[in-house]
């Protein structure tokens, strides 16, 4: 591995353990109920909803003309450069995610999943389901 190889390693890891991290902060504050008043969790809400560049979704093949069925699959982009950071996953037929994956990506190269633990893709399909995606 190439000092260059390793620099962006080390980039990811940290990026990866701050995202966790802020939402892991977040989401105790928005779920300490004997704390945090019904204003403040939608304040809470909101700067984790203000996180992305931005919030897209896509839906599945279809025959030219024929109507969407909705969005299949969305994407929250978290930043752009080495690394590219991002949260994709699956919705429901409401509009929900079924599941979400980090990922990032250095210049040039493919998207990566991130290392995630279980606790931590359930922190990031919570925070995926903060958004609309109709």
């Amino acid at each position: 591995m190439t000092t260059q190889e390793q620099t962006f390693a080390q980039a990811v890891i940290e990026s990866t353990r701050s995202f966790v991290e802020e939402l892991t902060e977040a989401f105790v504050r928005i779920d300490d109920e004997a704390f945090v008043s019904d204003r403040e969790r939608e304040d809470v809400e909101e700067q984790l909803r203000e996180m992305p560049l931005s919030v897209m979704v896509r839906d599945g093949w279809r025959t030219i003309g024929s109507p969407s069925e909705g969005p299949e699959e969305f994407e929250i982009l978290l930043g752009t450069g080495g690394p590219a950071r991002r949260v994709i996953g699956t919705l429901d037929e409401h509009s929900e995610p079924l599941n979400a994956r980090y990922q990032y990506q250095d210049w040039f190269k493919p998207w990566t999943d991130g290392h995630i633990t279980g606790k931590e893709g359930d922190l990031i399909r919570r925070f995926a389901s903060l958004f609309y995606y109709e």
